[in-house]
């Protein structure tokens, strides 16, 4: 299904159904970041809206409230330039020079900072990140699913949960190869190799497709 896991525990993240950790609590998500310091941080581009009732919608009819919108803005984009206002950043992202600058770069910064001890950044020979395309949130199938017992066309709805949970990702082609195994759609990829361990504070740079990333040992 797509689900981001925690690094540490192997767990799905609680933000990937946008629910509240405790009955009780507030639905959580992950916010915009330009500095990533822990394993459930992950940078998520995309758009989030509250209904009139304060819970998160997919539904284009109960959309009240704008939450988050990070998505990359198109290179050349303006402040005051036509259609601003709607496709103006939401949440986090209105506090980033990378969304705010006019006319815009179509580029995200962020910072990885990872505090490590001196033997373990000793062992360290590259860093590598990968980004990938995320087609079908979680939480866009928990809200159908829960929908899937109500409303005229609650058998489609059986239908289409019956299909995404007994998709056999191992199911060989014709030359005998699983062509799902591990299926993920890489949008880029980029590392860093041979990291020295005799500077005490090193910052490396590198491109990836529409974004910069600098990735810092502590």
């Amino acid at each position: 299904m797509g689900v981001i896991l925690d690094g540490a525990t192997g767990q799905p993240l609680d933000t990937e159904f946008l629910l509240p950790k405790k009955p009780w609590g507030k639905p959580k998500y992950q916010q915009h970041y330009q500095v990533v310091k822990r394993q459930n941080q992950v940078q998520i581009y995309e758009d989030l809206i509250k209904d009139s009732d304060g819970n998160f919608t997919t539904s284009f009819l109960h959309r009240v409230t704008n939450v988050k919108d990070n998505r990359l803005r198109a290179v050349g984009w303006r402040s005051n330039g036509p259609y601003a206002d709607e496709t103006m950043p939401e949440g986090y992202a209105r506090f980033d020079q990378d969304y705010t600058e006019s006319p815009n770069q179509g580029i995200d910064q962020i910072i990885y900072e990872v505090d490590l001890p001196w033997f373990q950044r000793n062992k360290i020979h590259h860093v590598e990140v990968k980004l990938f395309y995320q087609s079908t949130p979680p939480s866009y199938l928990r809200q159908r699913f829960e929908l899937a017992s109500a409303g005229p066309r609650s058998q489609d709805t059986n239908f289409f949960y019956y299909m995404t949970s007994h998709l056999d990702t191992n199911a060989p082609d014709r030359f005998g190869v699983p062509y799902l195994k591990d299926w993920k759609l890489q949008v880029g990829a980029a590392q860093v190799k041979e990291i020295s361990p005799k500077k005490p504070d090193g910052i490396h740079f590198w491109k990836l497709p529409e974004r910069l990333i600098r990735f810092r040992f502590w």
